[in-house]
């Protein structure tokens, strides 16, 4: 009696041990590393930075310029200015003189430069759309659309950056002038990255997903992002060190480190976005074999 009661504990136990190893097998947690290192999404995050560095001051400059025009009347661009400061602050310290030199060089002359730089704003705003396309469909398994289809898909994200930045200069107006907490800044901040992203995930891609399986990713993301313009000053001024004598080589390597991190957060969004659907397909299938 006892011996038999022995092996039944003992198949009890290993069959709890066979089901846990399953479950852990086919969780989040570990399927998100796995998908991440299956789909090769650190050559699409590099891909991704280096489109991403490329439109840094045409982005910058062309939402600035239409801003500008639009909302700050001749002779008083107080509220450009403070978008200026603002687009500048979220970049590494180090590259941040030289940042704010070009764009406002840039702002200078709105006659020949606000033609081409809402040309820029739209060129350079479509091409990051087209290259997180192409990444999404490699993470999802999906065909990509055509050129001409993706870059058209892709309009309204200039209008969305614009936004973005009206609601920046909006937050900021409003805790410097009503003595808010800080803190609202970074809620209104992540809320509106998140939206953005979600976006990004839902419509870049060529086939869209349930909104339910989207907005987990794009939290993440909108997190990761955030924590990088927080986190990332240590490293810029680790990045300032070695730059010696060469302040323009510090400038260039600082900001490739930080757009390669920036993409590096958007994709992880798409990849815990990945896993979830990958677990929930994984546990339909255990269910069905159970029957």
């Amino acid at each position: 009696m006892a011996g038999a009661r022995t092996v039944r504990t003992t198949s009890s136990l290993s069959e709890r041990a066979v089901r846990w190893l399953h479950h852990l097998r086919v969780s989040v947690v570990v399927r998100a590393p796995a998908k991440y290192i299956e789909a090769g999404t650190a050559q699409y995050a590099s891909m991704l930075a280096f489109s991403l560095f490329v439109a840094l001051i045409p982005l910058s400059v062309g939402v600035i310029t239409v801003f500008g025009v639009v909302f700050d009347p001749p002779g008083h661009h107080s509220r450009t200015h403070i978008l200026q400061d603002l687009l500048v602050t979220m970049f590494p310290a180090v590259t941040q003189t030289a940042l704010r030199q070009a764009i406002r060089d840039s702002s200078q002359h709105l006659g020949p430069v606000g033609f081409f730089s809402v040309l820029g704003l739209a060129w350079f705003s479509t091409g990051i759309f087209s290259n997180i396309g192409f990444a999404l469909n490699r993470i999802h398994g999906m065909k990509d659309r055509s050129f001409l289809e993706q870059r058209m898909y892709g309009l309204w994200l200039p209008v969305a950056l614009f936004g973005l930045a009206y609601v920046a200069v909006g937050i900021n107006l409003i805790i410097r002038y009503w003595s808010l907490p800080a803190w609202i800044a970074l809620v209104v901040i992540w809320l509106a990255l998140f939206a953005l992203l979600s976006l990004l995930f839902q419509y870049a891609a060529s086939n869209r997903l349930p909104w339910a399986d989207i907005l987990p990713g794009a939290g993440l993301s909108a997190v990761l992002v955030m924590g990088l313009t927080w986190l990332f000053p240590e490293y810029a001024s680790l990045t300032g060190n070695l730059g010696g004598g060469h302040q323009f080589f510090a400038v260039v390597f600082g900001l490739m480190a930080f757009v390669y991190f920036i993409a590096q957060a958007v994709l992880c969004g798409a990849i815990l976005n990945r896993a979830r659907l990958d677990v929930r397909e994984a546990n339909a299938r255990g269910r069905k074999k159970e029957r």
